[in-house]
């Protein structure tokens, strides 16, 4: 956070405001998030921007001059970047329900929910793209497999490293989701996906053999997402577990972070056999 002072003239007077300035995404809140998205959808004037990400009153605004308005949003032009990555949910719960997203660095996200929800979010930006009239039901999907009641599963298996009794365990079920999921304003749902966004780019820095960046765009500053190339995780996950299959339920339960480090490594010292 940077510490700046924003004066305005009240009367004969000059107001000083003294606020802080968010620098990086984890200084961020969720609403705060969700009105930087809001002003990349065009949904939000500068001025309600400016407001929603700093909390000035509305008589404040009214007093500043274009300059000073120009100058505050230049300071936070690095929102712009999702390239830039981070590795936690800014919306934690979705409004309205129970339904709750990992924690940070994917904590509490089973392999098999990290591919189930990376397949829907793939297809939605697919979909998206053509204007498929499916997209919306994707990312629908896509949004209600990321967010799960803290006490549901996708696998029985996964509530031993979940430490959740079995007694209280329940599967997810996805059409119990999709209602509170639709009910939501379709700001929010983006500012999911781009969210999920920031964190792709996180696992591309934490595990760049199995999720490599595009070349191309490795440079460019992009507050639009990129349209993935379909991950086929069938066949990764069928190479990862080998000839366990009788332990497949296991694999899939595991925690995606450290099914990820694993088939990381695994990949890199494929690549390190290939070129000798």
């Amino acid at each position: 956070m940077k510490k700046i002072t924003v004066e305005y003239r009240r009367w004969w007077r000059t107001r000083k405001r003294e606020l802080m300035m968010p620098e990086r995404w984890d200084e961020l809140s969720g609403e705060q998030f969700v009105a930087a998205v809001r002003l990349w959808l065009g949904t939000v004037t500068l001025p309600q921007f400016l407001k929603q990400l700093f909390g000035f009153k509305d008589s404040e605004l009214q007093r500043m001059d274009d300059y000073q308005k120009w100058v505050l949003l230049h300071s936070v032009d690095w929102l712009r970047d999702l390239k830039r990555p981070h590795n936690a949910f800014f919306l934690r719960r979705l409004p309205g329900s129970d339904l709750h997203s990992p924690g940070p660095r994917l904590k509490g996200c089973s392999l098999q929910q990290y591919m189930t929800v990376d397949t829907f979010f793939s297809q939605y930006l697919i979909a998206a793209e053509k204007n498929d009239q499916f997209a919306k039901e994707r990312l629908d999907d896509f949004i209600a497999t990321l967010y799960k009641k803290e006490n549901e599963v996708f696998s029985m298996a996964e509530a031993a490293g979940l430490n959740i009794k079995q007694d209280d365990v329940s599967l997810v079920v996805l059409e119990e989701h999709l209602p509170f999921v639709r009910a939501l304003d379709m700001s929010v749902k983006q500012a999911i996906v781009l969210n999920f966004v920031l964190i792709r780019s996180w696992l591309c820095r934490a595990f760049p053999h199995l999720f490599p960046e595009a070349e191309s765009d490795e440079e460019k500053v992009s507050n639009k997402p990129s349209v993935p190339k379909p991950t086929d995780w069938l066949a990764i996950f069928d190479n990862f577990i080998g000839e366990h299959v009788a332990d497949m339920e296991k694999y899939q339960a595991m925690a995606a972070t450290d099914a990820f480090r694993v088939m990381n490594r695994r990949i890199r010292e494929a690549k390190k056999r290939t070129l000798k």
